[in-house]
C-alpha cells in the first residue's frame, strides 16, 4: 500500500523574530557604546537600560529598532528635530 502521508507538511511552530534594538547615540564611557545592539520588546530593552536612561533620559530616545538605524543616523546628521537634539544633548552633558 502506498502512504499517503504528504512530504513538506509537517508543521513546525515558527519562532518570532527576535525584536532588535540599536543605541544610535553617543558612547557614553563605561555606560553605553554607540551601536550597542539589545534583543527583546522595547519594554525589556528599557528595562534593561532603566538606571542609565533614569541619570540620562535621551537615551531612551536614541534606541531604535534595527530598521530604522540608516534613517535616524541621517536625522541626526541632518541636525534637526527631537533625534538629534537628544544626541546633541547626551553629547554636551556626559
Amino acid at each position: 500500500m502506498a502512504s499517503t502521508k504528504k512530504k513538506g507538511t509537517a508543521s513546525t511552530p515558527s519562532r518570532p523574530k527576535p525584536n532588535v534594538f540599536v543605541y544610535v547615540g553617543p558612547s557614553l564611557r563605561g555606560i553605553i557604546t554607540n551601536g550597542s545592539i539589545f534583543f527583546g520588546t522595547i519594554q525589556e530593552v528599557k528595562d534593561c537600560l532603566r538606571l542609565v536612561i533614569e541619570r540620562f533620559p535621551d537615551v531612551e530616545r536614541l534606541l531604535v529598532p534595527d530598521t530604522e538605524v540608516a534613517e535616524t543616523r541621517a536625522k541626526i546628521e541632518n541636525g534637526k528635530g527631537l533625534i538629534s537634539r537628544a544626541y546633541m544633548n547626551l553629547l554636551l552633558n556626559k
